[in-house]
């Protein structure tokens, strides 16, 4: 009921801003609206999965009005298959509330962002989704820590940019993705990028929170992640250029140690995917894509557990007219523990942008 009166309310306000076009601020810009649609066949190669093979679809809508010269919105929503949710098959489609903020940009370099929006730590999992290489995003997103750091988080977000450097200040809740919040857990992100050159960023992030119960003193710790990262696209002629991107990521292991060794976890991420432009009709670039990832999740105690995991994505996609792309490609997952057998998972998909 919660997920019907907030999609209720979005239609109201979408059809006041139809109406009336405008808010007292004057020549308001308020139907800005984007997003995606993926439509997919997945092929599972896990030794017995259920099912083997499936259709999957994804819609992505935001709302991104304008009130005036200085302060704008955001409101993302996502509309997913209701085996997404892990509830009862009694409904069809399940609504997520991704983001909801508002920016206010007080100088050219200074803006300040209220609301819940994505901690700016993780490159692969801040990077937008309909610009992806592959149809999913690194396995490093939703490894065993990440969300400590990372993910979406309710707070504010000071955003300073002085070319080339990019500079912002988080200071959130600290438990992201919506989670209860009982005044623990409080993160300071922050991170900095900058355009070295006209073909490459780099940057760097560091998450640090704090856990446990503030009123029990020996109930208390404290963890800190660290992000860098690197991307770009490399002309390599007029009809040709590489795009790439690579991340290491540190862990902190997020929770009590006292009396206890603990090892952090760590991720290395790369990937590559040259681009060919193409004249050939509604055909305008084709881009095949590969990246390798390895996961070593924190752990506490002496001994190793030996889980650490690897992931191969490979893809090709084909770019057409009207900002639609076609993506054929697979992950391997293979896994240090000899007991889990290594597979691949096919998927071809079909990304349309709006």
């Amino acid at each position: 009921m919660q997920k019907l009166t907030v999609l209720l309310a979005l239609i109201v306000i979408s059809s006041i801003a139809l109406a009336g076009g405008e808010f007292s601020t004057g020549n308001a810009e308020l139907l800005k609206f984007k997003g995606y649609f993926m439509g997919r066949l997945n092929i599972f190669g896990a030794e017995d999965a259920d099912p083997d093979m499936a259709f999957d679809a994804i819609a992505d809508v935001t709302w991104q009005p304008t009130i005036n010269d200085w302060l704008s919105g955001k409101i993302e929503f996502k509309f997913k298959p209701t085996r997404y949710s892990g509830e009862s098959h009694d409904r069809n489609i399940v609504l997520f509330l991704e983001n909801l903020y508002m920016t206010a940009d007080i100088t050219d370099a200074l803006s300040i962002t209220a609301g819940q929006f994505k901690r700016p730590f993780g490159y692969s999992y801040f990077r937008s989704g309909s610009s992806m290489f592959f149809a999913d995003r690194g396995i490093s997103s939703s490894m065993s820590g990440f969300s400590s750091y990372g993910k979406r988080d309710i707070g504010m977000n000071l955003g300073f940019g002085f070319a080339p450097v990019q500079i912002d200040l988080a200071y959130t809740n600290g438990r992201g993705e919506n989670r209860p919040e009982n005044d623990s857990h409080k993160q300071f992100t922050a991170r900095g990028q900058a355009d070295l050159f006209d073909w490459m960023t780099i940057g760097a992030a560091v998450g640090m929170h704090a856990g446990g119960l503030d009123t029990d003193s020996t109930n208390t710790w404290n963890s800190t992640g660290m992000d860098f990262f690197a991307h770009g696209s490399i002309p390599v002629s007029s009809s040709a250029s590489v795009d790439f991107e690579g991340e290491y990521m540190m862990l902190g292991f997020s929770g009590d140690t006292e009396g206890v060794t603990a090892s952090d976890g760590s991720c290395i991420s790369f990937a590559v995917a040259p681009s060919f432009d193409m004249e050939a009709g509604v055909l305008t670039a084709i881009q095949p894509a590969v990246r390798y990832e390895t996961i070593n999740p924190a752990y506490t105690g002496d001994t190793d557990p030996e889980n650490d995991e690897n992931a191969l994505d490979f893809c090709v996609n084909v770019h057409t007219e009207g900002s639609n792309t076609f993506q054929i490609g697979g992950r391997n997952y293979s896994f240090e523990n000899e007991d889990e057998e290594s597979y691949t998972d096919l998927y071809v998909n079909w990304r349309l942008k709006f």
